[in-house]
């Protein structure tokens, strides 16, 4: 079943009456583990199903045009990718959950504009990105922070910053307003236009289309989510997408008040480092 589903477009996914939350139209199966009679489900976009089953349950693989052993009555799950279908059968429960934002704090605001709407602030969400309190963080990270934009999956992520040539280990600190605006751009149309083709995503391995050096993969962040990248293209050589320019667009006054208040409070702490050890 992982063969068949991993890294496939989800094409169909009916489950129980009710049940929520549900992975977005089109995201892409990232992971499929079993723990005895329980099988879960993990989806680029955060979403996992979780489905326990009876002895004499079972979950079913089936080409797309085959006929299934049971009627659709049975049926307690229905995932279909192409050329493929997965079907449960005898589930004692099916349970779906978002994977938890460790992120998460009071003061990190709400949820994230969703790039799927056509009338989604992009300004709004760069302003997000860009905010003092995740300069530490890595692109990638901040890119799958749901309180900086949703509707988005780890796909997008990897495509994205391979499309930049911008390394995923690169931290937001080292990233202007006008990188920000290129970025969340990007993300936006990878979002709206789908997966046609994939660069990087899921080839570990694999030469990279564009300069032929290896594609490689690893879990990144607190959450473990895999990233993807080219080992050349994307070297991490420090440089911005956007040079420095007299016409740079300017970040929101707030965040320019936070960003200075974040340095003058780092001149005070060496005037005291240097007043307390000489």
């Amino acid at each position: 079943m992982r063969t068949a589903l991993v890294n496939q477009s989800s094409l169909r996914v009916d489950t129980v009456a009710g049940l929520w939350p549900m992975p977005s139209e089109h995201s892409l199966i990232e992971a499929i583990h079993r723990d005895g009679r329980c099988v879960s489900i993990e989806w680029d976009d955060g979403i996992v199903l979780e489905t326990w089953v009876r002895w004499k349950g079972s979950w079913e693989l089936y080409r797309s045009n085959q006929m299934w052993r049971l009627p659709m009555s049975f049926a307690r799950v229905v995932i279909e990718v192409p050329g493929w279908t997965a079907v449960c059968f005898g589930s004692v429960s099916v349970d779906s959950y978002r994977m938890p934002d460790r992120h998460r704090h009071p003061q990190s605001g709400g949820v994230g504009p969703d790039l799927r709407r056509d009338d989604v602030d992009l300004g709004a969400v760069a302003t997000r990105l860009f905010y003092p309190t995740r300069a530490g963080m890595t692109i990638f990270d901040a890119l799958g922070d749901p309180h900086v934009l949703t509707g988005s999956g780890n796909v997008d992520r990897s495509e994205v910053l391979w499309s930049l040539e911008l390394s995923p280990f690169t931290s937001v600190g080292e990233l202007e307003y006008d990188d920000m605006w290129m970025i969340v751009q990007s993300m936006a149309r990878s979002v709206r236009s789908g997966h046609q083709s994939l660069s990087v995503y899921g080839r570990v391995g694999q030469p990279c289309v564009r300069c032929g050096s290896s594609i490689t993969g690893a879990r990144q962040g607190e959450d473990r989510r895999m990233a993807y990248w080219c080992t050349t293209c994307q070297s991490g050589n420090g440089q911005r997408l956007v040079p420095p320019s007299s016409n740079e667009a300017s970040p929101p006054a707030d965040v320019l008040y936070l960003n200075e208040a974040r340095a003058a409070r780092e001149r005070v702490r060496i005037f005291d480092d240097l007043r307390d050890f000489g």
